[in-house]
């Protein structure tokens, strides 16, 4: 039972002009334990079971880059922006 319609019209009333997401991809505002934004994206029953997939796929190709210590900052920042962008992409689709 819906109690509160007032929240949905404003849920139905989002757009591009007046939503923001906030995002904490260095965990500063969230506990070492919080699901980061992908994650929790992953684990909504909404999201198509191939976005998951492709995600992880994602996920375990880049993830290694990410936390190698060893790489040069500069090559890693243009393997993860790509990593981003590709991400971004698939979540578009």
């Amino acid at each position: 039972m819906i109690i509160n319609t007032n929240s949905l019209d404003k849920i139905a009333n989002i757009n591009f002009n007046n939503c923001y997401v906030v995002t904490d991809f260095d965990k500063t505002l969230t506990s070492e334990r919080s699901k980061n934004s992908w994650a929790v994206l992953s684990d909504n029953k909404k999201i198509p079971y191939g976005f998951v997939k492709d995600r992880e796929k994602l996920y375990n190709k880049y993830r290694p880059i990410e936390q190698n210590e060893n790489m040069d900052y500069n090559q890693k920042s243009e393997i993860i922006n790509e990593w981003f962008k590709e991400c971004i992409e698939l979540f578009r689709k």
